[in-house]
């Protein structure tokens, strides 16, 4: 699926969405249906912050549209929500766009080369300012699922079969050179040999698995 499809189908559920909630006169039933499909509009929209912070050429112009893109749907949030622009939920009550810069604006701390405890305080006011916008902590909890299954930071995102035929094959061209070291030693080759050239040849060809060995290999 590619991002242009992530798109269209974001627009279609937030529509979906809007004419649930906006709308009187649809029946209940359709009313849960819409809001369901709903709701998986910001979690791509979260994708795509993510990705976005990544592909940006430049990380301020980014989040300076995303500002002035929240601040011009402000008015239209408020007089949605409260059917008036003349009020303090104006400024308690921001959009989601505002939820978003406050995803990207995260990303970026995490990525900066800040102290750590002034890390930990940007962190701390993006956070508390998160309560302000719809979805709250929601959308940055989303943002930072999605930064951290990126690129497979932490090794917990299904890997496709080609990366499982990569490791197989070089696995068993470890198994080769460990079948020439053993012939070349007249069948006999110690665990510590071994163990070096296991230890070699997996942190060159980026292979994160160890197998136990007995003591000696006859």
């Amino acid at each position: 699926m590619n991002r242009n499809v992530l798109k269209y189908i974001a627009i279609i559920a937030m529509t979906l969405d809007h004419v649930a909630v906006h709308l009187d006169f649809i029946s209940p039933t359709i009313y849960l249906i819409f809001r369901i499909i709903g709701r998986i509009t910001m979690p791509i929209m979260c994708f795509f912050i993510v990705e976005g912070f990544f592909y940006t050429k430049s990380k301020k112009n980014y989040a300076l549209r995303l500002l002035i893109l929240a601040i011009i749907s402000q008015p239209i949030w408020c007089l949605l929500h409260n059917d008036t622009i003349l009020t303090w939920e104006i400024f308690l009550n921001l959009n989601t766009v505002f939820s978003l810069l406050l995803g990207f604006l995260l990303l970026w701390i995490i990525e900066g080369n800040q102290k750590l405890y002034i890390k930990s305080l940007l962190i701390v006011l993006v956070v508390t300012c998160s309560f302000l916008c719809d979805y709250k902590l929601v959308a940055l909890l989303y943002v930072v699922f999605f930064y951290l299954t990126r690129d497979n930071k932490y090794k917990f995102v299904y890997k496709p079969r080609k990366h499982w035929e990569t490791l197989n094959e070089k696995i068993r061209n470890l198994l080769t050179i460990i079948d020439e070291k053993y012939e070349e030693t007249n069948n006999r080759i110690s665990a510590v040999e071994l163990s070096a050239y296991l230890n070699y040849y997996a942190e060159k060809e980026g292979i994160d698995i160890f197998i136990p060995l007995p003591e000696e290999i006859l």
